[in-house]
């Protein structure tokens, strides 16, 4: 996703513990996340799930599947 762009969590496919890692921080699917701001290099990014603001890495955000 690029910056202002929003969607909807339709999965999640991460390898490992950072499955379980996501889903603690409420990125589960059905929740709304929308893209507020891209570091220059494209890592991390800012997004807003629900509400609240976070800091995800690019590694993380690709392991989200985003139905728009």
């Amino acid at each position: 996703m690029k910056k202002n762009q929003s969607g909807r969590i339709a999965s999640i496919r991460a390898a490992g513990s950072l499955t379980g890692r996501l889903m603690a921080m409420g990125l589960l699917p059905g929740a709304k996340v929308q893209v507020l701001g891209v570091a220059p290099l494209g890592d991390p990014m800012l997004v807003q799930l629900e509400g609240c603001r976070m800091s995800l890495r690019r590694s993380e955000a690709e392991s989200l599947t985003i139905e728009e």
